[in-house]
């Protein structure tokens, strides 16, 4: 298993973040598609300002800072069998769309 890091900014409150994280109906879009994996193999742990999350081949650790009014700054740790650094942004992308669409929706 090899560890991928990426950091990203995102136009929400860290709050907002984490919570779309660890949504379980919004894990599928945002994690499992990008790694391969069904959602109902995902385990969850919500510990502010981090959600950690868990499947068979790998794991995830996502934390959240403030950086300005209303934004933060997400850093995913990801370690899979099948990881790579590419997985680590496309699933930080794929969280800003999802937060994105919280705001709004439609």
């Amino acid at each position: 298993m090899s560890d991928h890091e990426a950091s990203r900014g995102i136009a929400a409150m860290p709050e907002i973040v984490l919570n779309t994280a660890a949504d379980p109906g919004q894990v599928k879009a945002w994690l499992t598609d990008v790694v391969g994996v069904r959602p109902e193999e995902v385990r969850c742990h919500v510990d502010r300002p981090r959600v950690e999350l868990e499947w068979p081949s790998g794991q995830a650790e996502l934390r959240a800072e403030t950086s300005g009014a209303g934004a933060s700054v997400v850093h995913l740790r990801l370690s899979a069998t099948a990881s790579s650094a590419e997985l680590a942004r496309a699933a930080l992308d794929a969280l800003a769309v999802q937060v994105g669409q919280n705001f709004n929706p439609g």
